[in-house]
């Protein structure tokens, strides 16, 4: 069977390392589909890349290989991963790319990538995605090792304190968690915590650049330039400027403050 390895990375457009890493792959395992997912996650932002792999790897078919590298601390103590995530596999750092991934659904194995055997022969300090990640991705793919055979297993893994939204009375405080590449303003509000909290209530959306006060279903109930709120596919409250670039317009990002404002009802006033 042909296998898949997708690739997720910090590297951005026009970047050489995205290519060394398919040539190592290829050099290995010629008889691969590479799928790049997106090299375009904020430099060294770990917990964006966490949630582009949340997104992503469970929409793919058994037997993927998913190489991610968002790795601010390559050359350091952190140690390097195998993952076996049902039916599919990842090769990572062990610094918090897992988070969101793991409240899904906790991942059977992990294990620490300590067989130089399945790695290039000169491994440099500023690269391991080319010279640790890739060859191992590549020999997985291959059928040319298992998981045993590429180190030892651990146990618990490095995951982030991910940031939730506050529950006040009458009103829910989260944060712009992600800017997607419309610039839609992604929050850490889910749909889940909207229906226990705002439900149908008349409602105010506060951000820094404006006021909401109703929820669309979907970009084009209004103008061209128009502000709108609404849940995208992945559940997140975001705020989007239809046809244009949210983030831009207001210039904000990751951390930004969105406030939701609802009446109580009596029952929930005594």
């Amino acid at each position: 069977m042909r296998r898949i390895v997708t690739l997720t990375t910090d590297f951005q457009e026009g970047s050489p390392y995205v290519a060394a890493m398919k040539g190592v792959i290829l050099s290995i395992c010629p008889d691969v589909t590479l799928v790049d997912v997106t090299h375009a996650i904020p430099p060294q932002n770990v917990l964006q890349g966490a949630r582009v792999l949340k997104e992503v790897v469970p929409l793919f078919p058994e037997e993927t290989i998913h190489v991610a590298v968002v790795d601010p601390g390559v050359g350091s103590e952190r140690e390097l991963l195998a993952v076996q995530w049902g039916t599919q596999y990842l090769v990572l750092p062990d610094n918090g790319l897992l988070t969101y991934l793991a409240e899904r659904d906790v991942p059977q194995r992990y294990i620490v990538l300590e067989n130089p055997r399945w790695w290039r022969a000169e491994i440099s300090t500023t690269f391991h995605g080319r010279d640790i990640l890739a060859p191992v991705a590549a020999y997985l793919a291959a059928g040319k090792v298992t998981l045993e055979g590429l180190g030892r297993e651990k146990f618990s893994i490095t995951k982030w304190a991910v940031p939730l939204p506050q529950v006040e009375s009458g009103r829910l405080v989260g944060e712009i968690a992600a800017v997607d590449s419309f610039g839609n303003l992604q929050s850490n509000i889910t749909w889940e915590i909207w229906q226990k909290n705002v439900g149908n209530r008349p409602f105010r959306l506060l951000f820094p650049g404006g006021e909401i006060e109703t929820l669309a279903k979907t970009y084009s109930e209004m103008a061209p330039g128009k502000t709108v709120a609404l849940f995208g596919s992945e559940g997140w409250l975001e705020v989007a400027v239809v046809c244009g670039n949210a983030a831009r317009r207001w210039n904000l990002g990751v951390g930004a403050k969105i406030e939701v404002l609802f009446p109580l009802s009596r029952q929930e006033t005594k």
